[in-house]
């Protein structure tokens, strides 16, 4: 929850993210360092696959800014986690801190689904499922 909350702090406020700032500022384990160190660093691909996949009538500044940095944790971890896990991980936690009327959760299904389909067909994904599934 923690990496939520920096990105959503940035988000607010339309500040790029900085690590290094972060780092005097936040005591994070080392992989939390590394997701943020990795959203940082390809933060515009990040953002750029998540318009590529709004409708025609959104834009980026349209979302809410704890639904873009979910968005933007979840590109991440769909790259490296189990698509599964990831996209109900980051539903969960957009119902947790929104109105369940609001339905941004279905959004936030939508997107990542399609960015995980993406992934998947470009090759993308550096997590590979071990076992097959029936």
């Amino acid at each position: 929850m923690e990496i939520i909350s920096l990105l959503y702090s940035y988000e607010l406020f339309d500040n790029k993210i900085n690590t290094n700032e972060i780092f005097k500022n936040y005591d994070l384990t080392k992989e939390q360092i590394k997701i943020l160190e990795a959203i940082e660093k390809k933060y515009e691909i990040f953002q750029k696959l998540i318009i590529n996949f709004l409708g025609s009538n959104w834009s980026w500044n349209r979302i809410l800014p704890l639904v873009r940095a979910i968005l933007l944790l979840g590109s991440f971890e769909l790259l490296v986690n189990d698509n599964k896990v990831v996209i109900n991980e980051m539903v969960q936690m957009i119902k947790d801190y929104t109105l369940e009327s609001d339905k941004e959760y279905k959004f936030v299904n939508a997107v990542l689904d399609k960015i995980n389909q993406f992934y998947e067909q470009e090759n993308l994904k550096v997590y590979k499922k071990t076992t097959q599934e029936h």
